[in-house]
């Protein structure tokens, strides 16, 4: 959120919990992530469930990004489910994209198998995938964190680092990319995780 007020953009936040909200804006340690972002005047915060909230707006938008809980329960089932993504599909503009981070397919290829497959089933059959570079240990060097992926099932739009306001982008994009756009891989014989049929191999680490 610290990044996206640099382009001067409406942002509507969904967060479930409103007590972790209100209490990261007075803690002097939260303050390194957030950068007083809460601030920003073009800032809507709903407190609330993000599948609930899709189902009652009309809204659509250019870019949605997920930060959303680790797939290690069965509570999280609905939010890497082919009805979520459905919605998320529906509430896109017609060159907007979606964002989320994602398990490696190294590490959890079970997981990854069922999300490829479920992101397929509704709707999204393009991605572009990208990898979060930073000095994660301060030893002065970069190195890859976080995999990311950019979904879409229309037009997709090409980045363009030159247009980046962030200083993030501006120092790190030449190691973020190739920015390539590729038809999304599915697997036969892996079935979608529904909330009405659900697998539970989108689940990491369940027994």
């Amino acid at each position: 959120m610290n990044h996206l007020r640099e382009y001067n953009v409406s942002v509507d936040q969904v967060d479930i919990d409103g007590e972790f909200l209100e209490y990261t804006k007075n803690r002097s340690y939260f303050e390194q992530f957030h950068d007083n972002a809460y601030r920003y005047d073009r800032l809507n915060t709903t407190v609330g469930d993000a599948y609930t909230y899709l189902r009652g707006t009309d809204k659509r938008y250019d870019l949605i990004l997920l930060d959303v809980p680790g797939a290690r329960s069965d509570d999280a089932l609905p939010l890497y489910s082919q009805e979520f993504y459905t919605l998320l599909g529906r509430h896109l503009t017609d060159r907007g994209v979606v964002v989320s981070w994602v398990y490696s397919r190294y590490n959890y290829p079970q997981h990854n198998k069922a999300y490829h497959n479920t992101v397929a089933a509704a709707g999204f059959d393009r991605h572009l995938s990208y990898s979060v570079v930073d000095d994660l240990d301060g030893d002065g060097e970069y190195e890859r964190g976080e995999r990311f992926y950019v979904l879409s099932h229309g037009p997709t739009p090409e980045p363009s680092l030159e247009r980046a306001r962030g200083e993030y982008v501006r120092r790190t994009g030449d190691r973020l990319g190739p920015f390539e756009w590729e038809r999304l891989a599915t697997y036969r014989g892996v079935k979608p995780n529904s909330v009405f049929d659900p697998n539970y191999d989108i689940i990491v680490g369940y027994t």
